[in-house]
């Protein structure tokens, strides 16, 4: 009887122990299908935005240009020279020679800088520019921090879009995420500026250099005039005792020759 019993209550334990081997996998199982959604949902959003390079401007192919300055406090400094490297198509051909401003030109050429990739921070970055919410650091050395003083008063960091060709539009304000203000269309201008709060920043100087830049996309250039039409000949004098002369023929149209200039 004793073994008997023994054995019963094995048997017993045993059993007791595999019904709770079943809450406790469905409780595994709730948090683990969790998961799998999460991560799921996350690839999926990732695979969206890398792949909006192929529905939202600039494309890969796309070229624009944007002008941009260095405004520090109450003058303009030299723009980022070009350091030959160019790894994602959004760079400038600046020499860091004159104050007066500089040339973005955007066109990229891999999915990492198109489409709403297409940053600031991809430039700042192919530049070398090191950058924060409160600094600003170029490779000339020039330095723009918040609370640096401009004469008398704390200078505010911030990047201000303009509209190139349309002065009266409203200019955007960024006082932070530099590294994420998109371009959004050909011809823009940006002012980064240290500037004491209510200060109004001025547009770029180099803005008038977006009409003469000469890396434009090939077809792109001014449709060549067509000839001009050759003029009719004249008709024969008819005859009698003195035949008249017959009507010159009008000379022809000379063809008109257009040129468009790179944006």
């Amino acid at each position: 009887m004793g073994k008997a019993s023994s054995s019963k209550k094995v048997a017993r334990a045993a059993r007791a122990g595999s019904t709770h081997k079943g809450p406790e996998r469905r409780a595994l199982g709730f948090p683990l299908a969790v998961a799998v959604t999460v991560l799921l949902g996350s690839t999926l959003v990732l695979y969206a935005r890398a792949d909006d390079s192929a529905a939202v401007e600039p494309k890969i192919g796309t070229h624009w240009h944007a002008a941009y300055g260095i405004y520090n406090c109450d003058r303009w400094e030299a723009p980022v020279a070009d350091n030959g490297q160019d790894p994602h198509g959004i760079h400038t051909h600046d020499q860091d020679s004159t104050a007066d401003g500089g040339i973005m030109h955007v066109h990229p050429f891999d999915s990492t800088a198109a489409g709403s990739n297409a940053t600031l921070g991809v430039f700042f970055d192919t530049l070398g520019v090191k950058y924060s919410n409160d600094k600003i650091e170029f490779p000339s050395g020039v330095v723009l921090e918040n609370g640096t003083k401009c004469g008398d008063k704390d200078g505010v960091l911030q990047v201000v879009r303009f509209d190139a060709d349309n002065e009266a539009a409203t200019p955007d304000v960024y006082t932070k995420d530099f590294g994420k203000i998109r371009f959004r269309k050909d011809r823009e201008a940006f002012t980064i500026a240290l500037v004491p709060e209510g200060t109004t920043v001025p547009r770029p100087t180099s803005i008038p250099a977006l009409d003469t830049l000469s890396d434009i996309e090939p077809g792109s250039s001014g449709a060549t005039g067509g000839s001009g039409a050759t003029g009719g000949s004249g008709a024969t004098g008819g005859s009698g005792a003195t035949g008249s002369s017959g009507v010159s023929g009008a000379s022809g149209t000379s063809g008109a020759v257009t040129t468009t200039t790179g944006s």
